[in-house]
């Protein structure tokens, strides 16, 4: 071989007999314009992964859809052996090598990884290309991602898509929360002011419109943050039984509703109100989908998915799962739309019929239950929905969910609450609500100084109650500091993501409540606590 540079193009001939050969497997028509000092280079824009390699391994031309396919440019592999780190199955590339040789060409799958270590199945097809300036040939290798891979890269980069939609939906939400937290305390104290009848009024329209917006911004964050609560072991033929009995009432009586529980489906963990939520959502939008009647199905069933099936599909799990599916004879779902439809804020729904919210907070509380949710759809043809959660393990006994307390004295008589927000209005407003109810505070800004404050006056405070998420020493982190230094100190988180029960007791915390909150529930929690005996460890 010649000392030229890798990247400058030695044998026009040879390129122009790839470029004819390309057009011919292809059948696509030259393009007079695709060519560089007569070589024809139209086969290099392809989507396809085109790769000339010398018998010897180097590469000596390597395309933009080998680019894009294996993240690796141009500029990194020409005039250098096949990356090792590309390439899977060495038996199977030996045998393609010698057919190759002996019989001019070879075709077939192969399994190859991108440079990010994704794995990618390939259909390949191998020719040999004579060439002048060498006794051995040079091989022509077109690779074309089959559409399994295909399907999975594109699950993969909606997965991402959606990912990054959510975090930038939980930041809206996060100030949102910062925002809607003192407007709901100092609802509570202008209410036990203005107490003639037209400002009770007025007090109750804001009221009933902050607490939508509270709940819209726990929408969001429930589907950022995940992170079911109140988790007991069900069984999904009683869910099912209950919407399907709501359906029955509800719906127009030109939809037909159908259920089919299969015999010894396992019991599931889970929080059975979300569960029914995200059953109900699926059932609204069967309906909307059936203006003129239809069947509506809900079928429940074991499935067992083993790690071969789970690879099939980038959102999917192995293991035991109970399936939950919601099908209807509707219109069905365009291609464009289920790209899109778990995305927050997307609907195509006119607005007021909804927010955009229902999806993507239904794939949400799935995911909190460590499940999956896959849809089937066609248009004209129906829909299918298909919810995978965990079957609970044999003989585990189920957890224990509290059951509602009476409403209690929300009244303090002195004592003294350590309170720490590192948001001044949240600050200001929560310390006058706790004094105006009978309670002495000492206020910090952030986790570091309220640990200062609690080593300083440890005998003085009966309760902490802390904010999450702050700058500087988390709440977490102040926390596990207060334990070490006091063991049985009550201590009320309040955060706006949806922590499990299990995780925020384990650290520590008495309680946890949801932002933004009102006056009314932090009194009660507050009450609720201090009466509790310490929890002493065994």
């Amino acid at each position: 071989m010649s000392n030229a540079s890798p990247h400058r193009i030695e044998d026009p001939s040879q390129l122009n007999e790839a470029a004819g050969f390309f057009r011919q497997a292809k059948d696509t028509n030259p393009r007079c314009d695709d060519s560089v000092n007569g070589v024809d280079l139209s086969f290099q824009k392809n989507s396809e992964a085109i790769v000339i390699r010398t018998a010897e391994g180097s590469v000596i031309l390597w395309n933009a859809g080998a680019e894009r396919l294996y993240g690796v440019p141009a500029s990194d592999i020409l005039g250098r052996p096949w990356p090792a780190g590309l390439s899977r199955e060495n038996e199977k590339l030996q045998e393609a090598e010698r057919i190759t040789q002996q019989k001019g060409e070879w075709s077939g799958n192969l399994t190859q990884s991108a440079a990010d270590g994704t794995e990618i199945e390939v259909q390949s097809r191998w020719v040999l290309l004579p060439t002048q300036l060498s006794e051995k040939a040079n091989i022509l290798i077109i690779n074309t991602l089959n559409s399994d891979s295909r399907h999975l890269e594109e699950e993969r980069l909606r997965a991402h898509r959606q990912e990054c939609i959510g975090l930038l939906a939980g930041g809206i939400a996060h100030d949102l929360n910062n925002t809607l937290q003192p407007t709901a305390m100092a609802m509570d104290l202008i209410r036990g002011r203005l107490l003639d009848p037209d400002s009770q009024d007025l007090i109750q329209v804001v009221d009933a419109n902050l607490r939508r917006a509270m709940e819209f911004a726990r929408q969001i964050l429930r589907f950022t943050f995940g992170g079911a609560s109140g988790i007991s072991e069900v069984t999904a033929s009683e869910i099912v039984a209950d919407i399907s009995s709501f359906a029955k009432n509800a719906f127009p009586k030109a939809i037909q509703i159908q259920t089919d529980i299969e015999m010894g489906v396992s019991p599931i963990l889970a929080n059975a109100t979300q569960l029914k939520q995200v059953l109900l959502n699926l059932c609204i939008n069967a309906r909307d989908a059936m203006p003129e009647g239809g069947l509506l199905s809900l079928t429940a069933c074991n499935v067992d998915i083993d790690q071969e099936a789970a690879k099939r599909n980038p959102i999917a799990k192995a293991g035991k799962f109970v399936r939950i599916s919601v099908s209807d004879s509707g219109t069905g779902i365009s291609q464009p739309v289920r790209d899109k439809i778990f995305e927050p804020f997307f609907t195509t729904k006119g607005p007021e019929k909804g927010t955009g919210l229902g999806l993507a907070t239904v794939m949400g509380i799935v995911r909190e239950h460590d499940g999956f949710l896959l849809l089937e759809s066609e248009e004209d043809k129906g829909t299918v929905f298909h919810i995978f959660i965990p079957a609970a393990p044999h003989h585990s006994p189920a957890v224990v969910v509290p059951s509602p307390t009476a409403r209690t004295e929300t009244r303090g008589h002195g004592e003294t609450i350590l309170l720490v927000d590192d948001e001044p209005t949240v600050l200001k407003l929560m310390q006058r609500s706790l004094e105006r109810a009978g309670y002495h505070v000492m206020s910090a800004s952030d986790g570091q100084k309220g640990l200062d404050c609690f080593t300083e006056s440890q005998e003085k405070i009966a309760l902490v109650l802390t904010d999450m998420s702050m700058p500087g020493m988390g709440g977490a982190e102040m926390i596990r500091q207060l334990k070490k230094k006091s063991p049985f100190v009550k201590i009320i988180c309040t955060s706006g993501i949806i922590y499990p029960n299990g995780q925020m007791h384990s650290l520590g915390a008495d309680k946890v409540l949801a932002k933004p909150c009102d006056s009314k529930t932090m009194l009660e929690a507050i009450s609720e606590v201090l009466k509790e005996e310490p929890q002493k460890s065994v």
